[in-house]
């Protein structure tokens, strides 16, 4: 008995590490998309309407 709580116990923290990756690298994404939108911004002008919408 002991085990298997111990195995579910790991079993939790491991769901819990990944999805703390996991938001990790989905907050990381969108901070890299944000750099890339307004660098076209920059560099594109008249692109900026479109890439306004696309938010």
């Amino acid at each position: 008995m002991l085990d298997e709580a111990y195995a579910e116990h790991a079993e939790r923290s491991q769901s819990a590490q990944d999805q703390t990756e996991a938001e990790q690298r989905a907050a990381t994404e969108a901070q890299e998309v944000r750099q890339l939108r307004e660098q076209l911004i920059r560099e594109h002008p008249e692109l900026a309407a479109y890439a306004q919408r696309r938010i």
